[in-house]
């Protein structure tokens, strides 16, 4: 059973890798299992054993780009992370960095716009079971302040990534972490005391 599950997960690979290289030559939309086969030196019938067709694998690709970004966030409380957002915004800069190759074949085979989409769906998805337990937080200034700050980070470690800018991701990260300092007044405004 192990032997085949590492052969399951070798075969995988070898689909992974010839895809993003693929991708690198030419739009997703024109690849087809043929050469995505012979590409990962498999049959188109081991192919179809793991996916249905080649869109399914920059599916994957991205889930688990996914998954591996957000994999240090406390999904019950993101509150935690936004009252000392450091560690998290150190962590997510860590996962570009390791996953960074992979990220820039997406955004220049032209995916990041779907890649883009499932990060927010991501972010989208906790803070909906964040906002079921925390009734005192407005949802409406809530959704605002994180969708503002997702953008934000989207634009920046993008610009990071591509070399775009000299600015080390530490020292954007602590921008932002000071930028959501400022925030968190907006989510837990100071109780007003009546005048007498």
């Amino acid at each position: 059973m192990k032997k085949l599950d590492r052969r399951c997960k070798r075969t995988k690979q070898a689909i992974t890798s010839a895809m993003l290289a693929l991708v690198q030559e030419k739009p997703c939309a024109s690849i087809t299992v043929s050469e995505l086969a012979q590409r990962a030196d498999i049959n188109r019938k081991t192919f179809y054993k793991h996916y249905h067709d080649t869109m399914a694998v920059i599916d994957e690709i991205e889930n688990e780009l996914v998954d591996k970004i957000f994999s240090n966030l406390n999904r019950e409380n993101v509150m935690l992370d936004i009252e000392d957002p450091y560690p998290f915004l150190r962590q997510i800069g860590e996962s570009m960095r390791r996953e960074g190759e992979r990220i820039r074949i997406l955004i220049n085979a032209g995916e990041d716009t779907r890649f883009s989409q499932k990060l927010d769906q991501a972010v989208s998805d906790m803070l909906d079971t964040f906002l079921k337990h925390n009734t005192s937080v407005d949802p409406v200034v809530f959704r605002f302040f994180t969708t503002f700050l997702g953008a934000g980070l989207r634009f920046i470690y993008v610009q990071v990534l591509m070399g775009r800018t000299d600015v080390p991701i530490e020292r954007y990260n602590e921008m932002i972490a000071e930028l959501i300092g400022y925030a968190k007044r907006m989510l837990h405004p100071a109780v007003q005391v009546p005048a007498l």
